[in-house]
């Protein structure tokens, strides 16, 4: 993956560089659609805008809002982070569909080759608190579209299913380390998580 997590150093004060950080979050978008194409479009979807959201607003002033951290900062400061399709929504938003995400591909470094399992167990512990019964309802659904886990496996590399784990977990680690930063930068801030 050109674009990763840890493919960037954080800045100062664990700043998270927007631009990089937007780019890795485009990266994952395969990772997404091998989970199933037509069940996980609208997953994709929300993903996708809501990076576009948050890229709109770096983009006004980007020496300004080089981390994510100073992008929510001046939203907060010009009281519109609760405007709607503000940054700092987009970002929450983001933060929790990468939240399942990377809680599944834990699940899946850490040894539980039940794809269906491992993304609900993924989605019971992050976005279910956040949706209503019936998108509660919806990815019961979905979640039991995903594909067999020797497949999944296969679609991310052509190395080993070995050296596909190792990598994973790097790639996890880097991404709830960034997670927990933005997590923590939110409540500090008084803003929901």
């Amino acid at each position: 993956m050109d674009h990763s997590f840890t493919r960037y150093r954080l800045l100062e004060r664990h700043g998270i560089p927007t631009s990089p950080f937007l780019a890795a979050c485009r990266a994952i978008i395969p990772c997404v659609e091998k989970l199933g194409s037509t069940a996980f479009a609208p997953v994709k979807g929300d993903v996708l805008g809501n990076i576009e959201k948050i890229e709109k607003a770096y983009l006004i002033e980007p020496d300004g809002r080089h981390t994510l951290q100073a992008l929510v900062q001046d939203e907060l400061t010009r009281k519109v982070h609760t405007a709607s399709g503000s940054a700092t929504d987009a970002l929450l938003w983001l933060q929790r569909a990468l939240s399942f995400l990377c809680s599944m591909l834990e699940e899946l470094a850490n040894g539980n080759h039940n794809m269906s399992k491992a993304a609900s167990n993924a989605y019971n512990s992050t976005l279910s608190k956040h949706h209503n019964w019936i998108v509660r309802g919806l990815f019961s659904v979905v979640l039991q579209s995903v594909p067999e886990y020797s497949t999944f496996i296969k679609t991310l590399g052509p190395a080993n299913e070995h050296c596909v784990l190792e990598d994973m977990e790097v790639y996890v680690t880097a991404l709830k380390t960034q997670l927990r930063i933005l997590q923590s930068f939110y409540a500090d801030n008084h803003l929901e998580v």
